[in-house]
């Protein structure tokens, strides 16, 4: 079919979210030379409007062209297949990048409520690819975008996952970008930053000294030992005397040989 551009809407749940803007005029400039050479595919949604299932890039590229009436196959489909032949037809061109397909799979599961596995058996994917690529989504919006403008791959994304500090993760994007790391030195950055964060090494356990501003904890702590002495046979003798913005503790321990023994 030949359709105009203003009967054609993009999928809502499309895969492609970047897009390459010079290699988007690149392909206007062929488009108005030699025409569409491949179809879009579409499917009938209402009102005489199509929607794309797999070609986007291509349509925008036909409007940038000026194309008056675009060349489209037609085929029948629903929402929920319609949005996993794109995510499908995508993958299996490699022309999506590892957040685009990780976004689709959100899509797809929280759109049409797939279950994971089921995901994984319509994209012919392991259930374990599927996790690791929704962890992806843990990386803030504008992070992953610098990180395709910059061409890193997923390798450096899964270095930025071990740091759960959105601006840790922001910091060592940074560096990376900055210094040009090859993926062990962005490694190396990573080991630094983490042990930047743990207690310095001494030679001994390190002892956390908690702050607190009421000693009312301390307070029921010293008279529990008083309590538990007793309990075991031991006199101990507790003064406490509260003064203007004190307590005053005194406790009397007898010794060994003046503690009477009892069988409690």
């Amino acid at each position: 079919m030949l359709i105009p551009p203003s009967m054609i809407r993009t999928n809502p749940l499309r895969p492609r979210i970047y897009y390459n803007d010079n290699a988007l005029a690149a392909l206007a400039a062929s488009i108005a030379e030699y025409g569409l050479i491949e179809p879009l595919t579409v499917c009938y949604t209402r009102r005489d409007k199509y929607m794309v299932i797999s070609g986007e890039r291509r349509l925008k590229a036909a409007v940038m062209a000026g194309l008056e009436r675009i060349p489209c196959v037609l085929i029948a489909s629903g929402k929920e297949r319609a949005a996993l032949i794109a995510l499908t037809n995508h993958l299996r061109h490699t022309d999506l990048n590892y957040f685009e397909v990780a976004v689709a799979i959100e899509k797809l599961h929280a759109f049409f409520r797939l279950s994971y596995a089921e995901i994984a058996r319509a994209l012919i994917m392991d259930p374990q690819q599927i996790t690791e690529r929704l962890l992806l989504l843990n990386i803030p919006f504008h992070m992953r975008k610098t990180m395709i403008e910059y061409g890193l791959n997923e390798k450096f994304a899964q270095i930025l996952l071990r740091h759960e500090d959105n601006e840790e993760k922001d910091v060592l994007l940074r560096e990376i970008i900055a210094c040009r790391y090859t993926l062990s030195q962005a490694q190396a950055a990573s080991d630094r930053i983490l042990r930047a964060k743990m207690p310095e090494e001494t030679g001994r356990a390190q002892t956390i000294i908690p702050i607190y501003k009421d000693a009312n904890a301390f307070i029921n702590t010293i008279d529990g030992v008083v309590s538990r002495m007793h309990a075991c046979g031991i006199a101990a003798i507790n003064e406490k005397t509260d003064s203007e913005g004190f307590v005053e503790y005194r406790i009397r321990i007898p010794k060994a040989d003046n503690s009477e023994i009892t069988d409690k």
